[in-house]
């Protein structure tokens, strides 16, 4: 008697895919090309199970004909074909005295890239009965959810509908199991058709059995709809589920919480005072789809303070699950800080108030995450609205971006720069996305422009995107060993002139050339770094830095080329940053949307400034020794 090492459920009938391909079993349904069946036996052989059993019911000779004993694709098939369906479970139980002593269990219509060596590892560790793939996904409301104790060891089961009493985390059962065959010993009376999730392992730990959930964010879907089917195909296709391989340093987005992701009004002590930002759930959906990770990195001194339990504050983080989950998106992973230095709060826990290096600006829980989700941090960004999140991320090697919600970067506990600054989440993960690669290819490319440039003047258009590239170029000229600091020109504006402007009059330029006439002259000097905050019309002070004989100086503004010209100094280069004006009307829309004026004065204003921009720039553009399109 054989004993298979891996049994595949694959009697399904696709119903709900039938219309899409007629006449085909569920298990031979394509993802580019190749059947879902095949593909997961072909994971099974990568970790060596290669003595497969199938369990099939519908059209089980299409099925047996293309894979025959299974040695063209490097296994050993075996069949055992349901005169009717007894359901996942019982399809199961039918089968167990030709299963190996453990064995892994599959289903036909999920698409996995799990490492299944560090899967049966986990199962070893843990002596475990069973052990079950758990992640959460984007549709939780309609999933089997796990919930399980601080040893990952799996207490309850909660099948759909989940209304019950408690707020349950975003944790799914992924239908990908490892189980010894002993525990299926236990005598359960079971009679008719019936399921794996939902009955046979409840009552086998509810028997007593040790049942553990291995939490992952590797790759691993149920293709069973067309929708879903579609997005796997994509997915496999553009390299989003090759990103999430254990095998790679993968890449994420880290977004802080209060402030960033929900509302902030004081400190949440309770689930019901959470409330999402609006566009946030869309915002973390868009990273989900991505090849990023999303993970959530928040300090939370209500613990140390004894304003909130670690019960309670996992509520408050099952009911942030729950929001993001009625928005079709979920985190990869949440960390937080208990800790906080202050003292003399009623209620506070001696224990935790201390110095750590898990609060933010510490980067501890960035490294931490890092290492526990195999991380590359240098390829990762970071999105809060507080200097503390930029600083702790910095220091972690990441880029960062800073929010206008929440404390909108103005808190002035850490003197630092972000890379880039939004509106809010979901404009900044649009960026990430979509803008900030093809602001690096260009960027790569005037790399060679500037080298050996002591000077480098950025000129463009309003909202052409100057600020960001210059952030950007100084990160990338870093990272050759040349270090750059921003003068931003808005800082000089005149107190008539509160906005962006390509008027020389409405600056200050003596104040300007003063600067970088000493820069020019001295070894060393001293400057101060800052930015004017258009949105909220006030300087932005990233405290003073050194600029030593052999550093870069980035000048950025719309009369760039305009001060370059009256600055005695040969070694510089101009370069003009050009963006599509349906592009810079769409964020100037967006930028004054938030200062809260109605869209006949924000047309009004568009206009009445586009005139002097236009001109403006074809003036610019004959003096740009590189022109970067935006």
């Amino acid at each position: 008697m054989s004993n298979h090492n891996a049994v595949i459920l694959a009697g399904g009938f696709g119903t709900r895919l039938s219309h899409q391909f007629p006449g085909i079993p569920k298990p031979m349904v394509p993802i580019s090309g190749v059947p879902i069946l095949e593909r997961i036996i072909a994971e099974c052989k990568r970790y060596g199970y290669v003595d497969i059993l199938l369990v099939l019911h519908h059209l089980p000779d299409q099925i047996s004909t293309h894979f025959g004993d299974g040695s063209n694709f490097g296994v050993a098939i075996k069949y055992h074909i349901e005169s009717e369906p007894m359901g996942t479970g019982g399809a199961l139980l039918s089968v167990r005295e030709l299963l190996a002593e453990t064995f892994l269990v599959l289903y036909a219509d999920v698409f996995t890239s799990v490492n299944l060596s560090h899967f049966s590892q986990f199962h070893k560790d843990n002596c475990a009965d069973i052990s079950i793939v758990v992640h959460p996904n984007d549709h939780p409301f309609d999933s089997d959810l796990i919930i399980i104790d601080g040893d990952k060891r799996v207490v309850a089961f909660d099948a759909p509908p989940h209304d019950g009493p408690d707020i349950l985390a975003n944790l799914v059962n992924a239908a990908l199991y490892l189980v010894n065959k002993d525990a299926l010993d236990t005598y359960i009376d079971y009679s008719g058709k019936f399921d794996i999730a939902q009955r046979l392992f409840p009552d086998l730990l509810a028997a007593g059995r040790t049942i553990f959930a291995y939490n992952t964010q590797e790759y691993i879907k149920d293709m069973g709809t067309p929708d879903r089917r579609t997005r796997v195909e994509t997915d496999l296709i553009t390299g989003v589920c090759a990103s999430r391989s254990l095998s790679i340093a993968r890449k994420a987005i880290f977004v802080d919480r209060d402030g960033t992701v929900n509302v902030e009004r004081g400190y949440v002590t309770k689930p019901n005072e959470l409330e999402l930002i609006s566009g946030a759930g869309n915002a973390i959906k868009k990273i989900n789809k991505s090849k990023y990770l999303a993970v959530c990195i928040t300090n939370q001194p209500v613990i140390a303070r004894g304003e909130c339990s670690f019960k309670m504050l996992d509520m408050i983080h099952n009911h942030l699950d729950v929001l993001l989950g009625e928005h079709g998106s979920y985190l990869d992973g949440l960390y937080f800080c208990p800790h906080h230095t202050d003292s003399g709060f009623s209620g506070e826990i001696p224990d935790l108030k201390k110095n750590c290096d898990c609060r933010k600006p510490e980067p501890g829980l960035f490294l931490r995450a890092s290492s526990e989700l195999s991380i590359n941090l240098s390829k990762s960004w970071m999105i809060g609205d507080r200097s503390t999140d930029v600083a702790a991320a910095k220091l972690a090697g990441m880029m960062t971006a800073v929010v206008e919600t929440g404390a909108g970067g103005l808190d002035g506990k850490c003197a630092v720069r972000p890379h880039f600054t939004g509106c809010d989440v979901n404009e900044v993960v649009d960026f990430i996305l979509n803008d900030y690669p093809s602001y690096i290819d260009e960027l790569q490319v005037v790399l060679k422009k500037v080298e050996g440039k002591k000077y480098i003047f950025i000129s463009g258009l309003p909202r052409s995107g100057k600020t960001t590239v210059s952030g950007l170029l100084q990160s990338l000229l870093s990272s050759v060993g040349v270090t750059a600091h921003i003068v931003e020109l808005d800082r000089y504006l005149t107190s008539e002139a509160l906005e962006s402007s390509s008027n020389l009059d409405s600056f200050i330029t003596t104040e300007t050339l003063c600067l970088l006439n000493r820069i020019a002259s001295e070894e060393a000097f001293q400057i101060d770094d800052s930015r004017f905050d258009h949105h909220h019309s006030k300087l932005i002070d990233y405290g003073k830095t050194i600029v030593s004989p052999d550093d870069v100086i980035i000048v950025e503004g719309a009369i760039a080329f305009d001060i370059e010209e009256q600055f005695s100094h040969a070694n510089t280069v101009k370069l003009f940053v050009s963006s599509a004006d349906d592009i810079r009307l769409s964020r100037f829309k967006n930028k004054y949307r938030k200062k809260g004026l109605h869209e006949s004065e924000i047309g009004a204003l568009w206009i009445s400034g586009s005139s002097e921009d236009v001109s403006h720039q074809k003036l610019q553009l004959d003096k740009a020794d590189a022109i970067i399109n935006l």
